[in-house]
């Protein structure tokens, strides 16, 4: 079939490739002319395999081009049709031979079916280019002047009654860019925007490293290999180079440097930095928050010596900078302590990159916390995500700051990381998912939710005679709040409104009148508070400055244990829970938890907030001994029967150990599925009468790569 003036797709779309363009569902839309070739030469094979080389010989005659090039422009149509690679409707990936067009394709009906043109009848080069169809040496078909008057004619009357006329614009939609297994971050634009590199743990979730994909495309290829955690890629502006850091999260690492066609990488830099990293928009520096002493430092990518741009005045930690296009302005966020109480400011810059304004502030009032930011491509607005625990949206604020930060409604609950394509109306984010529910394990019975909904629920508590539960939950859909409920998790009741930003960790007291629990307040830090379960009006127990976290009330009611860390390192501290003066009861390192054994003789707890022995420290004085050599960070509760803990080196589903201490045996009473110990700072709780164990249950953790197409 040849198709002259244009042609119907599925009898929803109508195809003109003489003006490159393609009207359908949601109005018009422009091709390239090569998308358009592309497009022309599927439907005239429509139902039929076409291999690559006929592709790249209708779109590419004269050009070498591999083929990412032709998987970019199968993107394009794809992303028209709101087709799906995975389930096709309308273009098929034959693997590693071609694609077929398998809709139903109609020709126009200025179009005489089945007739050819004769080749000394065929339009001059220039009008062939004009009209975007093949080259006069592959060419076959011609518009006539009636035809080409007819469509000039059509466009005049879609253009003056079309979106454009009325003021309309293509609405912003949010649509999936990476679907895999773990936790994908740090998306980062290639300069043409049709291509991201970001961070993706992997199948297993074991290491990080960096990965391209093509928009559109559900194919992705790794760049690195190093057993090292590689993170937070930066895309060089003339797409040669991709930037990342080796190194952890919270210590840093070195620069690297990869090519985004593979090979080996090279360190630009060993002078430490977190992420995220910015390219100056010249190229000729990397942008990112320096060691001690801290600031946002430039790197060059010469290998010049870095210099510090920004300074901040202690304890305030200013990072996570970003270059306005034009490289006038850097944007970064600006916090009271190293990652809370943050806000976005902007200084203007000279073409050496030096500073020639004083900081100005864009955002009104702090939030809790503040990821990543970027620029608009216009260079007037900053997007960046605020982040309470888990509940994060993206925002945009003026880069003047003369009004307030607006929400991306597009982007949706759950949105970080946000990545602007300079040279396309695209952008990039991590939507994070993150549920946890309360179940209960019981030896030889199925464990059965407790305490479930659409939110993290978590540190769940027996009252002491086992009626009733404590537990901090996110179903208030705005932060961390205490609730309380019936053993079976019937009749939820939200017990703190305040007094800060958020509640966790609560704990009964020995009578079951009162409730402590730690709040992080407006300071910025975390406190020990009680209230009493039916007048509800929370007391400050804890006034020393710093964090003070995860109150346990001991046995005799006299005590309220936490954690804290007052300059020296992290230990187990302890309050009269009538208030007075903190005494220190550990010395040497300390996990956040804390709890007494059954019978009030010894202090159990890890040396350290991670995976580590268990200790029992005797409260009568003496040493610590060790109990168990390695359990999950705070993955462990004292009850009749012994201590339950949780192994280190448990997979998905844990094993449940019971140890006795005075014996030392220990055995296995059952396997907790599913066991979430990272979003739950209080992993075990065990009933007074050893029949039931409460745990936290990961039901879904997901970090998947979003594009919101048609942003401005």
């Amino acid at each position: 079939m040849i198709l002259r003036a244009g042609f119907r797709i599925g009898g929803t779309y109508s195809v003109e490739p003489s003006l490159n363009r393609v009207t359908g569902p949601n109005g018009v839309t422009r091709l390239e002319p090569k998308v358009m070739l592309v497009l022309v030469c599927l439907a005239e094979h429509a139902g039929q395999m076409v291999p690559k080389e006929r592709l790249f010989r209708a779109a590419w005659p004269d050009t070498a081009v591999g083929d990412d090039v032709l998987t970019r422009a199968i993107s394009e149509l794809r992303r028209l049709f709101d087709d799906d690679p995975k389930q096709s409707r309308v273009i098929e990936t034959i693997p590693k031979a071609g694609y077929r067009l398998i809709v139903s394709v109609t020709p126009s009906p200025t179009d005489a079916p089945g007739e050819t043109t004769s080749p000394s009848r065929q339009p001059p080069e220039t009008e062939n280019r004009a009209a975007g169809l093949f080259r006069r040496d592959r060419g076959r078909l011609r518009i006539t002047v009636i035809a080409a008057a007819l469509i000039v004619t059509t466009a005049a009357v879609a253009w003056w009654m079309g979106p454009r006329r009325r003021g309309e614009t293509v609405p912003m939609r949010a649509v999936p860019l990476t679907v895999l297994p773990g936790h994908e971050q740090w998306p980062t634009f290639s300069p043409d925007g049709d291509q991201v590199a970001f961070e993706w743990d992997g199948e297993n979730g074991d290491n990080a490293d960096i990965y391209i994909t093509m928009v559109g495309s559900s194919e992705v290829r790794r760049l690195t290999t190093d057993p090292g955690s590689d993170r937070a890629p930066s895309w060089s502006p003339d797409g040669r180079q991709i930037a990342y850091v080796r190194g952890s999260p919270t210590s840093g690492g070195p620069i690297h440097l990869v090519s985004p066609l593979g090979g080996s990488d090279r360190t630009l830099s060993d002078f430490p930095v977190s992420e995220p990293l910015a390219w100056s928009p010249d190229g000729r520096f990397l942008a990112a928050q320096g060691p001690e002493p801290t600031g946002i430092y430039l790197v060059p990518t010469d290998g010049g010596a870095p210099r510090r741009i920004i300074e901040p005045k202690p304890p305030r930690a200013d990072s996570a900078a970003a270059f306005s296009p034009d490289g006038r302005h850097l944007a970064y966020r600006s916090c009271a302590t190293p990652i809370y109480g943050c806000d976005i400011y902007a200084i203007d810059l000279d073409q050496a990159l030096m500073p020639v304004s004083s900081p100005r502030r864009l955002t009104p009032s702090a939030v809790p916390l503040i990821g990543s930011l970027t620029w608009t491509r216009d260079g007037r607005s900053v997007i960046y995500n605020s982040l309470a625990p888990l509940i994060t949206y993206l925002w945009r604020v003026d880069g003047d700051g003369t009004r307030p930060p607006e929400r991306l409604e597009a982007a949706g609950l759950g949105a970080a990381m946000p990545a602007t394509a300079l040279s396309r109306d695209r952008l990039a984010f991590v939507r994070i998912v993150v549920d946890t529910e309360v179940y209960r394990f019981q030896a030889g019975r199925p464990s059965v939710p407790v305490l479930t909904s659409s939110f993290l629920e978590a540190e769940a508590r027996f009252s002491p005679d086992g009626r009733r539960l404590a537990f901090s939950s996110m179903r208030s859909a705005d932060t961390f709040r205490i609730w309380m409920a019936a053993a079976d998790g019937s009749g939820a009741q939200q017990l703190t409104r305040g007094p800060g930003l958020q509640e966790g960790s609560p704990w009964w007291s020995p009578d079951g009148r009162r409730i402590a629990f730690d709040s992080f307040t407006d300071d910025w830090h975390t406190h020990i508070w009680t209230m009493d379960v039916n007048a509800g009006v929370p007391q400050r127990l804890t006034t020393e400055p710093g964090d003070q976290n995860v109150p346990y009330w001991s046995r005799d009611g006299r005590w309220i244990y936490f954690s804290a860390d007052r300059g020296t390192g992290r230990d187990i501290w302890r309050v009269p829970a009538a208030g007075g003066p903190s005494e220190q009861v550990t010395r040497g390192g300390s996990g956040r938890f804390a709890c007494e054994s059954q019978d009030g003789r010894s202090l159990l707890y890890q040396p350290a907030d991670a995976d580590s022995p268990l200790l029992a420290l005797p409260l009568a004085g003496g040493a610590a001994q060790q109990l168990v050599e390695c359990v999950k960070p705070t993955a462990f509760a004292a009850g009749l029967e012994g201590v339950y803990y949780v192994g280190c080196g448990s997979g998905a589903d844990a094993d449940l150990h019971v140890m006795n201490p005075a014996t030392g045996q220990d055995r296995v009473v059952g396997k907790l599925e599913k066991y979430e110990y990272r979003f739950a700072p209080l992993g075990l709780a065990v009933s007074p009468d050893g029949a039931s164990v409460l745990y936290p249950r990961r039901i879904r953790d997901s970090f998947d790569l979003m594009v919101i197409e048609n942003f401005r």
